[in-house]
């Protein structure tokens, strides 16, 4: 495993573990859903990095400058449902 690799597990793992705090904190179900989303998007693209030698597979070209995959998506939505969550006005976290 490459430097930059291992710095990209170390940090996907912070990152992930900072989401599992959240979530145990999660007052609302769009909050919730949310932070299970980007932990779920976040786990599956660190298992595609565990079985492919460090690389994410992206399989999904949606335009000729944005490919991706799933986890990718399900990542990206998870944080725009979460922002959403955050202006709604109702408390999110205790």
């Amino acid at each position: 495993m490459s430097g930059q690799t291992l710095l990209n597990v170390c940090l996907a793992v912070l990152a992930l573990l900072f989401c599992a705090r959240l979530l145990t904190r999660a007052q609302s179900t769009l909050a919730t859903v949310s932070l299970a989303m980007i932990i779920g998007g976040g786990l599956s693209n660190l298992l595609d990095r565990a079985l492919h030698h460090g690389r994410v597979t992206d399989f999904l070209g949606l335009s000729t400058w944005f490919v991706c995959n799933g986890a990718d998506i399900a990542i990206a939505l998870g944080v725009v449902l979460l922002l959403v969550s955050f202006c709604s006005g109702r408390k999110v976290l205790r």
